[in-house]
């Protein structure tokens, strides 16, 4: 998909970058931005949210279809049908949990474009990446409690 955007856009003169490369470090560079967040302060988040999206930012007119879970969006139905079909398991999306529809979408003062719910799920900090990173795994355990046959009843202890 990037190098296809790359050569339609004729975004480089020369020799293509490695579309491979360049998604993985977009994609660790987004992990990094929603880690930090995520551990921000919400005048600070409030504060990068408004640095992207300003409350004057360009609103895309006309009724567009979008999922809740990924950001993606579309005014064609039936491309909104097929973004959760069988090829966009990796992000989990579920027809039933994450279509809606008649949304706006922003546009961010570098392109960027986003359905206003996702933005305002950022914005509260409860936008969870829609696929799997290493903050999420390396969450903490929770604390076991100990339990020891001192403090089971006598009734309830299988030897």
């Amino acid at each position: 998909m990037l190098t296809s955007h790359w050569k339609g856009n004729k975004c480089y003169p020369f020799r293509l970058p490695s579309a491979r490369k360049t998604e993985k470090e977009l994609t660790a560079k987004q992990i990094q931005l929603h880690n930090q967040l995520k551990q921000s302060t919400q005048p600070v988040v409030d504060k990068l949210i408004a640095d992207e999206f300003p409350s004057n930012c360009k609103v895309l007119g006309g009724k567009y279809f979008y999922c809740l879970n990924c950001g993606y969006f579309t005014n064609r139905k039936n491309d909104m049908q097929a973004h959760f079909g069988k090829k966009i398991r990796l992000m989990k999306c579920i027809l039933s949990q994450h279509l809606r529809d008649s949304g706006e979408v922003l546009e961010g003062i570098h392109g960027i474009k986003c359905p206003r719910a996702v933005v305002e799920l950022v914005r509260q900090k409860q936008f969870m990446l829609p696929y799997p990173h290493a903050a999420e795994n390396n969450q903490p355990a929770p604390t076991p409690t100990c339990t020891t046959t001192a403090s089971i009843p006598a009734s309830r202890r299988h030897y």
